[in-house]
């Protein structure tokens, strides 16, 4: 006679075993949090999911877009039940970024997705600058009575910060620049 006690444990072990492998796959965690403000620059992106993921469909699920640039590069490495997205450049200041991960994910136990999610963070805003610009009239020409047609900004002097170009009315009419010094 068999023992009944076993034959009710083997079929248990084999409900949970089954019950397991047909968990669908969910993201638990994120890093950057959901909405997320004043995020580093050189942020890398942690995501957790409730299961280990399968390597082979992360290339096509995940998405990491910028209001300022669109899609962005990253590489994507997985370890266990989390994913790593990492820029191939750092982020800019004040960018809010979006990742969108979609259904074609799954688990190494081929589950997916349960739905495809996204969410958003952004980055810290650029400090300001300690050091007013000042711009001194460096003078190529003068202007005679004509006056001034055009300006741009540019960095003449490649000093690093941005002069201020500009160009007469008539022909042969004078070019000349203000520099940036960043003096009071």
């Amino acid at each position: 006679m068999k023992n009944p006690s076993v034959s009710i444990v083997s079929i248990l072990a084999l409900f949970l075993i089954s019950f397991q492998s047909s968990a669908q796959l969910s993201l638990t965690v994120t890093d950057p949090g959901r909405n997320e403000t004043g995020v580093s620059l050189n942020t890398i992106i942690i995501l957790q999911f409730s299961a280990d993921v399968d390597p082979a469909t992360t290339p096509i699920s995940f998405s990491v877009q910028s209001n300022l640039r669109g899609r962005l590069p990253v590489v994507i490495n997985t370890s266990g039940n989390s994913v790593t997205l990492t820029p191939a450049f750092p982020f800019l200041p004040a960018e809010e970024i979006w990742v969108t991960v979609l259904s074609t994910l799954k688990s190494t136990s081929a589950n997916p997705l349960t739905a495809p999610t996204a969410f958003q963070f952004s980055t810290a805003p650029q400090p300001p600058t300690s050091i007013p610009p000042n711009f001194v009239e460096r003078e190529l020409s003068d202007f005679g009575s004509d006056g001034v047609k055009t300006t741009a900004p540019a960095d003449v002097d490649k000093d690093g910060d941005i002069d201020i170009c500009y160009l007469g009315w008539s022909s042969g009419s004078p070019v000349g620049w203000l520099e940036n010094d960043h003096r009071l």
